[in-house]
């Protein structure tokens, strides 16, 4: 049975109604995140693809359906760790995220772990944290350690400053300018900051022009009133 934590100001009865609405509407979010990412793949078979043209196919389709390439493509690497047979319902598509390459995953997700918080036995996103975390350890492959990666640099602040000390070192770089998917980010990442240079100049200069504008007119007011 849940323990139901009702802040200051609230009933126990109004609490519980906006709980179990955000419930819901948490719901429906896990079933479009494994919608789309289930979309990706559903996309992508029976078309023998590598890693770049992957991206490439990932990124059209989400601007054309006006979605985010990166997130895209984050609910395509879930759904691709989670058959449908393996993920649960009850449980949201964040935890599944967090589990996504601990090795027993399929069985550590049968079982709810104890949450502190509510004092009861279900999955939240930071038990699963704690479990992925233990359950990884050190990690043994590439993906292990991209995943710890993608795990501690969250913020994007943090992602930039550690790609910009990777670009220091000279073999990184070499690689990322044989990497045709990662010159394209870089072309595109360019031309989206000059654009966005361009843009905020012409605001400035339109700005300006409206202030002189407006001065001008305020002068010929001024003359134009009769003295007296």
């Amino acid at each position: 049975m849940t323990t139901l934590t009702v802040p200051d100001g609230y009933t126990k009865a109004e609490w519980t109604k906006i709980v179990r609405r955000g419930q819901k509407l948490m719901k429906q979010k896990s079933g479009i995140q494994w919608a789309l990412g289930d979309l990706v793949i559903d996309a992508l078979e029976g078309h023998g693809r590598g890693h770049g043209e992957v991206n490439q196919v990932i990124k059209i389709l989400a601007h054309q359906i006006g979605a985010n390439p990166e997130t895209l493509r984050n609910y395509y690497a879930v759904a691709r760790q989670w058959p449908e047979a393996k993920r649960r319902a009850d449980v949201s598509f964040s935890v599944h995220e967090k589990l996504a390459y601990v090795r027993s995953r399929y069985i550590l997700i049968r079982k709810d772990p104890y949450d502190p918080f509510t004092k009861e036995h279900r999955w939240t996103v930071n038990e699963a944290e704690k479990v992925a975390h233990r359950a990884v350890g050190t990690p043994t492959n590439q993906a292990e350690r991209l995943a710890h990666t993608r795990r501690l640099l969250r913020t994007d602040e943090d992602a930039a400053k550690a790609v910009t000390e990777m670009l220091g070192r000279p073999d990184v770089r070499a690689r990322l300018a044989s990497d045709q998917h990662a010159r394209s980010l870089m072309r595109e990442a360019q031309y989206e900051h000059w654009q966005q240079v361009e843009e905020a100049a012409e605001a400035e200069a339109e700005l300006a022009s409206a202030d002189d504008a407006a001065e001008v007119e305020e002068e010929f007011e001024e003359e134009a009133t009769p003295l007296g």
